[in-house]
């Protein structure tokens, strides 16, 4: 999701450049996209704090060459409605896409 008046508009391109940028080379060679959409009542939730999801740039990605890994490692917390990383999931594909390597 992105952050009212940080990464307003920002595509999955936009924080890869920003974070090469930053670091002042290609830190990494892939990365790691949530391929399932939140829920309606989720963005809905988040549209309310101008906050919407980061857009899948794919052709920007691939020519900054990068692979992209689609994954579905969110959760919508019950309690507050926000959207977090399930960190159990994350754990997993980490742990499987480093084992491939």
């Amino acid at each position: 999701m992105t952050q009212p008046g940080e990464t307003d508009h920002y595509t999955v391109a936009d924080h890869i450049r920003a974070i090469d940028q930053a670091c002042g080379c290609q830190l990494f060679d892939a990365v790691l996209v949530q391929g399932k959409v939140p829920s309606a009542q989720a963005l809905i939730r988040y549209a309310q704090e101008d906050s919407y999801p980061v857009a899948l740039d794919r052709d920007a990605i691939k020519q900054l060459g990068r692979r992209i890994v689609l994954t579905n490692v969110i959760e919508v917390d019950a309690v507050t409605g926000y959207v977090r990383h399930d960190s159990r999931r994350l754990a997993q594909v980490l742990l499987r896409w480093y084992s491939k390597a």
